[in-house]
């Protein structure tokens, strides 16, 4: 609810005794794919946090996704 009221500054609004969030909230934009019709506007598709960190596990461990 609060991304939908207040977009990506929605971290912002949380209230100050809130201690759930885990990491730090840096959303970047993922683009969808190009207009087929040929103009200049792309539209973005959604927002991903880049500070969260993806796992692999692999060789008996985790390991970051770069």
């Amino acid at each position: 609810p609060l991304a939908n009221k207040y977009g990506r500054r929605w971290t912002e609004h949380l209230p100050n005794d809130f201690d759930g969030l885990t990491s730090d909230y840096r959303l970047i934009p993922v683009y969808g794919p190009p207009p087929a019709n040929g103009t200049d506007e792309i539209i973005i598709d959604r927002y991903e946090n880049s500070a969260v960190k993806v796992l692999q596990y692999r060789d008996f461990g985790f390991h970051d996704i770069k």
